[in-house]
């Protein structure tokens, strides 16, 4: 109950950070609710409803529980907030374009990290990438 609730649609920590408003903040709009709606956040909520209300047989309430999760993740809702190593990330930065650093000024963002971005409006195909990838590594 404790991971799960944390994506619960009206209330659920995890909200904010999927870029969608909490009803108890009193600022859910029309666009979050219809967001929420087509991902399924809504059902996924009622299954929550459902098991939380199962208190006198553990078993169906574990079972109940755990359709809530496999909805997280068969539909695609639960993403990963966190990792130890690598990640993928979605954005429209062109790979390899970005300063990074993992120590000094350049991790705590004193240089500025949008010198040398590039932004596209265009996905990059595999080909791309490892290029860009092979130029970096060669300090082009």
């Amino acid at each position: 109950k404790t991971y799960l609730y944390v994506y619960e649609p009206n209330s659920g920590d995890m909200m904010p950070y999927s870029g969608l408003n909490q009803v108890i903040q009193g600022t859910e709009d029309d666009s979050d609710r219809a967001a929420k709606e087509a991902v399924g956040l809504y059902d996924f909520g009622k299954l929550l409803e459902e098991a939380s209300a199962i208190t006198d047989d553990n078993d169906a309430r574990w079972t109940k529980f755990a359709e809530a999760e496999a909805t997280l993740l068969v539909d695609g809702i639960l993403r990963p907030f966190s990792t130890s190593g690598a990640n993928r990330a979605i954005s429209r930065v062109v790979p390899y374009t970005a300063t990074f650093g993992l120590y000094g000024q350049a991790s705590y963002n004193v240089v500025p990290n949008f010198r040398y971005m590039v932004v596209s409006t265009e996905p990059r195909t595999v080909e791309e990438h490892n290029a860009a990838k092979e130029a970096w590594l060669k300090g082009e």
